[in-house]
């Protein structure tokens, strides 16, 4: 299950450069990252691409909605032969600790989908899932 809390993108067109439809705001999202629970950034094509070029797709952060948004993670280049339903394009366990570059804690995260070329058709979807931390096992003593 996809908390839509955490979804940037559902099925959305990526036929030009633009960011995703959604920002996170990782705010009410702190107190689970500081116990220990990872988040994970996931993104699909929801759509077969056609036309020609590819896909540059990058997770930016910032610490004010906004603001300016910098580079967190980035996709390889992906042509459009590429770029098929079901396609992985960006995914990862996002760091305990994001800072802008002016050192300032990342709140906010948002997707930005960078198009080469002509596609003519295609369709992303991002979202962050909520991995919670193993627990710890304990011996008890008596």
């Amino acid at each position: 299950m996809i908390d839509a809390n955490l979804v940037m993108s559902q099925e959305q067109t990526a036929t030009s450069t633009t960011p995703s439809t959604n920002i996170i705001d990782l705010g009410p999202q702190r107190e689970y990252v500081a116990q220990g629970d990872d988040l994970v950034i996931h993104c699909v094509v929801a759509e077969d691409f056609a036309g020609t070029g590819g896909l540059l797709t990058t997770l930016q952060g910032c610490d004010t909605e906004g603001g300016t948004y910098e580079n967190l993670m980035v996709s390889s280049d992906m042509g459009i032969h590429q770029l098929t339903k079901g396609r992985p394009i960006l995914s990862g366990t996002l760091p305990k600790v994001m800072l802008t570059s002016a050192g300032n804690p990342i709140r906010f995260l948002r997707m930005n989908y960078g198009v080469v070329g002509s596609p003519t058709a295609g369709k992303v979807s991002a979202y962050i899932d909520l991995v919670p931390a193993k627990p710890t096992r304990r011996r008890m003593v008596s």
